[in-house]
């Protein structure tokens, strides 16, 4: 299952190749050899699929791997599909991946992606193979790879975190307290920099007072 999951943990990082990616991994995951590792990967996975919600898929109009034909049917889906009047943020559960194309997903609610982004989507009456020559589209394609991906990012984060505690702490409580003087100091010092005088952190109840008599304890 890891060598499954490494080939798109790398590419999650593209905002317009996210619900393609999201897909392909469920198909993947779908036809996983081992079928309980399958039907556990599946579940947890199943509870993160933001990119394939009626709004976000819209990214994958972007995507340069998705060819032409499919990206003409993802265009008849957003203008024919009836969708949601409060889309979901996150899609439910699928059923059976292997049958599903990215343009299943598309619903007159995927125009939403171009209010939110303030983007033009005139290029959509066009032929998906001339978008290219079209201003909205090259404008929008500089727009979208700036944007992030927050569940690589908090997965990032959430790794950096461990990763220091384990190298900063001994044991689960010292981890507590290390979390608890963190939240102490943000919201003892809100608007605290770099360049915050030193004797305004090395008060006898400030975070650094409290670590340095921690480890020496």
């Amino acid at each position: 299952m890891t060598t499954t999951y490494v080939k798109y943990w790398f590419a999650c990082m593209s905002p317009a190749e996210t619900p393609r990616n999201d897909l392909q991994f469920l198909k993947a995951i779908h036809t996983y050899p081992d079928k309980e590792v399958s039907q556990v990967a599946l579940t947890a996975f199943s509870r993160h699929l933001w990119y394939l919600s009626e709004t976000l898929v819209g990214l994958s109009l972007f995507d340069d791997s998705v060819t032409f034909d499919e990206k003409q049917r993802m265009v008849y889906s957003m203008r024919n599909n009836q969708g949601s009047d409060e889309p979901p943020k996150r899609l439910p559960s699928i059923h059976n991946p292997p049958t599903k194309a990215l343009n299943d997903f598309f619903t007159t609610s995927t125009t939403k992606i171009f209010q939110i982004l303030g983007l033009d989507d005139y290029f959509l009456d066009r032929d998906p193979q001339q978008w290219e020559s079209e201003q909205s589209y090259s404008e929008a394609k500089i727009i979208i790879p700036a944007l992030k991906v927050p569940n690589d990012l908090a997965e990032k984060r959430v790794a950096l975190v461990q990763s220091f505690n384990e190298a900063l702490v001994r044991n689960e409580e010292e981890k507590q307290f290390v979390l608890q003087m963190v939240e102490y100091h943000r919201n003892k010092f809100p608007k605290a920099l770099k360049g915050i005088k030193k004797r305004q952190i090395t008060d006898g109840s400030s975070f650094a007072s409290a670590l340095y008599f921690m480890f020496k304890c």
